[in-house]
């Protein structure tokens, strides 16, 4: 954000741990994997645990699967920005960020808050219910969940999500790094 209210959501990737795992050395940073976006092989699954179709087989002018959500919510009335989010996490990014969305915006949350609530997961296939360990530790809603028939199992962190939103007052903002990296939101 701006001091004139312009926004911009910037997400980039480097898929895995340390991408490609090589550096360019004159500016000493790491190459992406986004390969690791398209199938390697028909049927089985990626590093991310995704089931993708031959369809998404490497090729002449195609482009990897991406999850990235970098995401600028305006105000419907006057068109300011009021919300902006974007996360990291793979297949995880678009839950994250939706979850982080939710709590500011229906459950009028700040933006610490909605970023520390424990999140769950379901990317279809495998079909399982992925829950943070604070949700699994509610033991009725666990039980609540197999009873409906899903497979529920633990996860570590569900992306890491980062959001600056327009404070209630309508003066300043209220800015918050997912608590799940320990990062510090910054301004000048």
């Amino acid at each position: 954000m701006d001091a004139h209210g312009n926004a911009v959501a910037c997400t980039e990737t480097i898929f895995t741990g340390f991408g490609s795992h090589l550096v360019v050395e004159k500016y000493g940073f790491a190459l992406n994997n986004t390969l690791g976006g398209f199938t390697r092989v028909g049927g089985e699954p990626n590093v991310m645990n995704l089931l993708q179709s031959d369809g998404n087989l490497p090729g002449p002018g195609k482009r990897p699967l991406a999850s990235m959500t970098p995401t600028i919510v305006l105000d419907g009335k006057t068109g300011r920005v009021d919300v902006v989010a974007g996360a990291s996490g793979g297949p995880r990014i678009i839950l994250a960020t939706f979850q982080a969305l939710e709590g500011v915006l229906r459950d009028n949350l700040s933006a610490a808050d909605a970023l520390a609530r424990p999140r769950f997961y379901h990317q279809w296939q495998p079909d399982v219910l992925s829950l943070e360990k604070e949700l699994m530790a509610d033991a009725e809603l666990v039980a609540a969940l197999r009873a409906r028939g899903h497979d529920v199992k633990p996860i570590g962190a569900i992306g890491k999500a980062h959001l600056i939103r327009r404070h209630p007052s309508g003066r300043g903002w209220d800015a918050a790094c997912d608590p799940r990296d320990g990062s510090t939101p910054a301004g000048y």
